[in-house]
C-alpha cells in the first residue's frame, strides 16, 4: 500500500479520487487472487502482449468500473517504472514530471465520464519503454516521419514528436522551457526537428483562438503541412469536457466553447494538422 500511495503522492492526484483509489486497492489487497490477477496483468503489461481480457476479468471480479481498474493498474506500472528510472540514472524530478500524465488523465476522465479512473490505457507504452517523457509543459518522444517534409526531412528519418497534456496555460514561456529541455535530454546537435499532430494545429480553428492567445502563439511556431477532418468532431470532449456532439447542449462558459460552439452549430467539422517546428538553442545559433 505504501508504494501506491507514493506514487499517488507524487502524481498530485486529487484527493478525492486518492482516498477513492486507495480504498478501492486495499479491497482488493484482501483478495490474493484479485491480487495475483493484479500483478499477472502488470507483467503483461511489460512484456507488451494484450491486457485487455483480464483488465476487465479484474474489475468484474473487484466491482469496479474498468476505467478505475485500468488506473490502480497504471499506479502499480509507474512504481515499477519509478525503479527503472533509478537503475538508468534518470531523476526523480523527471519521474514525478512524467508521472503527473496519470493526473492529467485521471482529471479528463472525472471531467468526461465522471469516474476516477483513466479511459486511455493503451497511451502508455511510451512511457514504460523510456521513450515518452514529460519534460516541462510538454511530452517528447522520437518517431519516425512517415512522409517527406519538404527538401528538408524524408519518410523514415527520426525527429521528435511532442504532445501537449491539458495541464494548464500553454504560454510561449513554457513551451520554449519545454523545447530546451527536450534539446539537452535527447542531446540534440544543430536544428532539433519537432513533429507535433493535434487539434490544435488544424487550420479551420485558428480564428477561433483569440487574436494574441497562447494557442495563436502555440500553432505559430508550426509549419503546418498536412491536415484532415476528424469524423464527428470525435476530438470535441477535449475542449467541451463532454462526449455530447449536439452543439445545443455543449458549454459555452469560456470564449473558446463558446467560439466551437458556434462552429459546430454552422455545420463545420472539427479536424487535426500536422506540423513540423525547427528549434535551436540561442547559444548554438
Amino acid at each position: 500500500m505504501e508504494a501506491f500511495t507514493q506514487i499517488m503522492t507524487l502524481a498530485q492526484l486529487p484527493r478525492e479520487s486518492a482516498e477513492y483509489l486507495q480504498a478501492v486497492y486495499a479491497r482488493i489487497q484482501k483478495d490474493g487472487e484479485l491480487m495475483q490477477l493484479l500483478y499477472q496483468a502488470r507483467e503483461l503489461v511489460w512484456n507488451k502482449e494484450e491486457t485487455g481480457a483480464i483488465r476487465n476479468r479484474i474489475a468484474q471480479r473487484a466491482k469496479v468500473h474498468p476505467y478505475t481498474m485500468d488506473l490502480i493498474l497504471l499506479i502499480l506500472c509507474f512504481d515499477r517504472l519509478r525503479q527503472v528510472y533509478r537503475e538508468k540514472g534518470y531523476s526523480e524530478e523527471l519521474f514525478t514530471e512524467t508521472v503527473s500524465d496519470l493526473r492529467y488523465k485521471l482529471e479528463e476522465c472525472r471531467q468526461v465520464h465522471g469516474i476516477h479512473g483513466n479511459f486511455v490505457f493503451f497511451w502508455y507504452p511510451g512511457y514504460f519503454d523510456c521513450t515518452r517523457f514529460q519534460l516541462g509543459r510538454l511530452q517528447f518522444e522520437p518517431h519516425e516521419m512517415k512522409t517527406d517534409y519538404k527538401d528538408i526531412l524524408k519518410a523514415g528519418d527520426v525527429i521528435l514528436r511532442c504532445h501537449i497534456p491539458m495541464a494548464g496555460p500553454l504560454t510561449p514561456e513554457a513551451v520554449e522551457d519545454s523545447l530546451e529541455r527536450a534539446y539537452d535530454f535527447f542531446g540534440i546537435r544543430g536544428p532539433m526537428y519537432v513533429h507535433c499532430s493535434s487539434w490544435l494545429l488544424y487550420p479551420g480553428h485558428y480564428d477561433l483562438y483569440p487574436e494574441g492567445s497562447n494557442l495563436r502563439k502555440f500553432y505559430d511556431l508550426f509549419d503546418i503541412y498536412s491536415h484532415k477532418l476528424t469524423p464527428d468532431s470525435g476530438n470535441s470532449w477535449r475542449v467541451f469536457g463532454t462526449m455530447e456532439k449536439r452543439p445545443e447542449r455543449l458549454p459555452g462558459d469560456t470564449s473558446l466553447r463558446r467560439a466551437f460552439r458556434q462552429y459546430l452549430a454552422e455545420g463545420n467539422c472539427m479536424g487535426s494538422g500536422s506540423g513540423v517546428l525547427i528549434y535551436q538553442k540561442e547559444e548554438t545559433r
